[in-house]
């Protein structure tokens, strides 16, 4: 069950393997680039302004949960705070909460595409492209640095030869499952709006990949948080205090 807590622990810091694609968070730029490039109607600008709040919505989403994650449901199981049902419906929720955001974000972009002229459907893409080529380009967990932040979770902890076979284990998968998701991710969310665009998808199939493609994620986040879990599980008392100890001297050295 260490998927999760490790997971969210681990996305803090040094980052390697660039990768760059257009996601739903970045509709806030793109519908502000498409305003200021097209002649749009009321009813458009509308649509772009519930775009917009919509894109906030989700980065807020976002920065919210990883600043609760850093700090709370990892100590709180090891401390016995926090069941292994209430993690599962914390890590649920928070996915709910962005899928929720992120279906009404492909519907109104699926609503602005359907209000617009030819001349304006011929400058879209380009605007798209513009707008991709300007972000931030994202990044994924380098290796070395999630070794080195369980590392620091696990210091001073007297590990049994299970354990240690466990802890293998968890990093092993954890590394391949993370990949994978990401790959899933850019694969998805940084093109179905280019697919809107273009009348290459319909919103039907747009909301279903959304939904799939979370509902993935989900269970990759649950999985991991699972093998954490069973670890924590298997920690002595003493072991279990030293962690909790860690996680806090962690928590501490990595406040914002």
């Amino acid at each position: 069950m260490i998927r999760k807590t490790i997971l969210v622990l681990l996305t803090l810091g040094t980052f390697t393997t660039q990768a760059k694609a257009l996601t739903p968070q970045h509709s806030d730029q793109l519908a502000q680039n498409l305003k200021q490039e097209l002649e749009l109607t009321k009813q458009q600008k509308l649509i772009l302004k519930e775009i917009k709040t919509g894109a906030k919505q989700l980065q807020y989403n976002k920065k919210a949960f990883k600043s609760a994650d850093k700090s709370q449901w990892i100590e709180r199981y090891a401390r016995g705070k926090m069941s292994e049902r209430q993690v599962e419906k914390y890590i649920q929720g928070r996915f709910n909460s962005k899928l929720g955001i992120k279906l009404e974000l492909a519907k109104d972009w699926s609503k602005f595409v359907g209000t617009l002229n030819e001349e304006q459907k011929a400058t879209i893409i380009e605007v798209y492209k513009s707008t991709n080529r300007s972000i931030p380009k994202q990044t994924n967990p380098d290796p070395k640095t999630i070794d080195a932040k369980i590392a620091a979770l696990l210091k001073g902890i007297q590990l049994s030869p299970l354990q240690k076979l466990q802890i293998k284990e968890i990093k092993m998968r954890h590394a391949q499952q993370e990949r994978r998701a990401q790959r899933a991710k850019e694969a998805t969310e940084g093109s179905w709006v280019k697919r809107l665009f273009t009348e290459q998808s319909s919103k039907r199939e747009v909301l279903r990949e959304i939904k799939l493609t979370t509902s993935g994620r989900a269970d990759f986040r649950q999985d991991v948080a699972g093998e954490w879990m069973d670890l924590i599980d298997s920690f002595t008392k003493t072991q279990r205090n030293q962690f909790v100890k860690n996680i806090n001297k962690y928590q501490r050295a990595n406040q914002n």
